[in-house]
This record gives structure tokens, sequence and C-alpha cells, in this order.
């Protein structure tokens, strides 16, 4: 057996025989490393344990790459995984089938140029990496011109098994992305018709709460490129723990160990997304009604639970009764708070709101506002705010408050913050 690759790159993995698990992790953690050179497979010759190893790994890889068998009849080259023939790449001269997009070449991408691989469909394996589709709302939380840079670079993708994806071209026009792809380094895909079931598919929002370690530490810009390699191997020691107790078989010691030191260091480089509690429980959120303070009661069930639906919707509620604005920045500190909430047993987040408080009959109405308010009044506004103070269990900090007057309604509009607390309740705490 013969990997070409490794005469290039003046290296060639070392394989303990005796443990095919361990060879097959080594072998396929090696391919992923070699995802942007031509790999050329040969199987002709050599252990047959090693060869059909070999094989095993460059299935559960995902990597393209040619596998060449030899026999005395002549030669066979086959391409490993077949090339799906919906999928059409438009190439240029650079590598990887990369494409510069200009105001040349496309009139949706005005004054300036980025490097990009377009993809009219997806393939079943686009380069063996997991796709990562980052949104806008994800984008203008989290990152500036520096720190995308860091997750558009080439070096962090392939040491993560990562392709950076875009549905939309208009992504490009965010001024972090711009700037980022314009420099040296740097690549993304464009590829609009990426399907949502997919397990090689991660799709990322402003309200995702939950990701695998690996994509994980990929998202955080603080995490050096090289951390890449420990994230893989975790995925794959878990995989194959996985497996290993599904099928009722022992973990050897030193796989259980390594196992845990991983664990360990790779969670303490998270920020954005914390490792959550592994245990079933209740998460308890505080947020106003109408009628005053109450706590929304949300099961979950394991830490691999998502709650980005739930955390969208809430958002949603907020905005329509009681003026929170739909905004990443909201977005991102309402998920924040439940994701701390999870990891650390509480969190809470201060939304900027706009609403408005009038008189109906002797009684309050509060109401969402969408205009700015910048003029803080005097005493007079008192009575409103103390009404809102007592609705909302004095979680409500004001920044502005007017006077105002529309037809026969007269009201005061204020601009300020409402607090939300999240605390979580494990099942063990009942």
């Amino acid at each position: 057996m013969n990997l070409r690759t490794a005469s290039l790159l003046g290296s060639r993995p070392r394989i303990t025989m005796g443990s095919s698990l361990s060879s097959v992790l080594t072998l396929a953690r090696t391919f992923r490393s070699w995802a942007e050179r031509p790999i050329v497979l040969n199987l002709s010759g050599g252990m047959r344990l090693l060869v059909v190893e070999a094989l095993c790994a460059a299935l559960i890889s995902r990597v393209p790459m040619t596998v060449e068998v030899e026999s005395e009849d002549g030669k066979a080259l086959d391409p490993l995984p077949p090339h799906p023939e919906s999928c059409h790449i438009q190439r240029s001269q650079t590598p990887m089938g990369e494409q510069t997009l200009n105001s040349s070449n496309n009139p949706s991408v005005n004054n300036y140029s980025v490097t990009v691989v377009k993809l009219t469909k997806l393939p079943k394996e686009a380069l063996g990496r997991t796709l990562v589709v980052l949104e806008p709302g994800f984008i203008q939380a989290r990152y500036d011109q520096d720190s995308f840079a860091k997750i558009a670079s080439r070096k962090r993708q392939v040491s993560f098994g990562v392709t950076l994806v875009f549905k939309k071209e208009s992504v490009l026009k965010l001024p972090q992305v711009k700037a980022a792809l314009e420099g040296e380094g740097t690549m993304a895909v464009v590829c609009p018709s990426i399907p949502p079931s997919s397990t090689s598919v991660r799709f990322v929002t402003a309200y995702t709460d939950v990701l695998p370690p690996r994509i994980a530490l990929y998202l955080e810009p603080d995490v050096p490129d090289e951390f890449g390699e420990k994230a893989r191997r975790l995925e794959e020691l878990s995989k194959a723990s996985s497996e290993m107790k599904r099928q009722g078989l022992r973990i050897p010691p030193a796989m259980k160990a390594e196992l845990e030191e991983l664990k360990r260091i790779v969670w303490t480089k998270a920020k954005i997304f914390k490792k959550p509690m592994n245990m079933s429980g209740y998460l308890k959120i505080k947020v106003p009604t109408p009628n005053g303070m109450s706590t929304l009661s949300l099961r979950v069930e394991s830490g691999n639970q998502s709650l980005a639906h739930m955390i969208d919707g809430l958002h949603l509620y907020l905005r329509w009764n009681f003026g929170v604005l739909k905004d990443f920045e909201n977005a991102a500190r309402l998920r924040d708070a439940i994701v701390q909430a999870r990891a650390e047993g509480s969190g809470e987040a201060q939304l900027r709101a706009r609403l408005t408080v009038r008189k109906v009959r002797g009684n309050f109405v509060v109401e969402p506002y969408t205009n700015p308010v910048s003029h803080k009044e005097g005493e007079d506004v008192t009575e409103y705010l103390e009404f809102l103070n007592r609705l909302m269990g004095g979680s409500f900090s004001v920044e502005a408050a007017e006077r105002k007057e529309k037809g026969r309604k007269k009201f005061v509009a204020f601009q300020g913050f409402i607090t939300i607390r999240a605390t979580f309740h494990p099942d063990t705490e009942s």
C-alpha cells in the first residue's frame, strides 16, 4: 500500500498494529489533514489488514481521493467517494475551484472582490469536511474584521475539518466579511441549495445554543488553529466510545483517560458555546406578562438538546408584547443568558426595549413602540414608570422617557432595558 501524498509532505503516518480502531482513526485523521491536496491511495500490495484499515479510514474520513489498484492485467483508478453528477463547481485558475467575484463579472457584488467557491448544488461530500453555514445575525453579533478573518482562514478550516459556507451572496457585503475575504489565505463557499437535514451540515444562527465541540471551537476566534487536531481527536474518540458502548464492549482504560482529558481541555476554551450540564432538568426563565412577572418552565432532557427555536420564539414574544428590539444584539444577549444558565446554573440578559404606557379608564396599558426615544422627562412620568417597575418586578431600567400625543391618545414612550433571568434546575436537586 502506498500513500502518494505522504511523500509530497515529507512524512508518513505511524500506524500501530494490534489496534484496528486506533489505526483507522489515525489514518482518517491523516486523510483529513491532507484534504486540500490531491490524494492517491494505492491499495496494491502490503499487509492485508493495513489495506482494509486504510480503505475503512478513507471511507469514514469523507475526503475525496483516488483509489488505485494494480493487477497483472493493468491498473484501475476510481474516485472515492464518487462525485455526484448533479454537482457543478465554477472553476478558475486559482486552487480548489475558487473563483474571484467582483463588480465586472458579478453585478450583485459591487466595488470589491472576494475569494469564494460557488456551488450551484451541494455535493454530498464538500471537500470532505463539515459545512458550517453562518447566518448574517451570528456574524454581526460575534465578529469584527480581525476575528472574522481568523474564522475565514483556509488553514483554520483545514485544521478543524470544516468549510465556511454562506447561503446568500448578500452576506459578502457585511463589512467584516468583505474585509476578511479580501485578505490573504481566506476562503468561503456560497451555496444557496443546502439540505437542512444533512448530517454533514451545521447551520449557525444568532440563536444557536448547542454545537459539537469541534464546530464550537472553530467558531471561537481566540482558540488557536492548531487546536483543531485535539477537537477532531475528541470527536473521533467520542464516536468510537459511543459505538463500543452500544455494542456492549469495554472501553480500554487508556482510551477512556485520553477522552476525559480531551473533554477537560477542549471545553475550557469555549466562550460562545459553553458546555451545558449533561443532565435532565428544568430551565426556568422569569419573563414579564401583561399581568406581571411569570416563570416559563422548559423541560430539558440532556445537554445535547437544543433550545434555539424556543429562544427565537421568546424573543418574538418580548418584541410584540414589550417592545424588545428584534435585532442581533438582543438575540445574542438572550441566547447567552440561557446558555450560561444551562452551563453554570444561572444567567441574565439586559434587552433593549421601546414601549409606551397609557391610561385607559383608570388602568395602564403597555404596547410596543418602534421610534427611538431620546428625551428624559422629569417627575411627571413617575407614575407611569412606577407601574412598569411593578409590572416587571423592578427589572426595567429606563434610559429615556417622553410624553407623546397621537390623535386623541396621550401616552409616555420609554426606552430602556428589560432584565431577563434564567436558571437551570437539574432533576438531582428535587
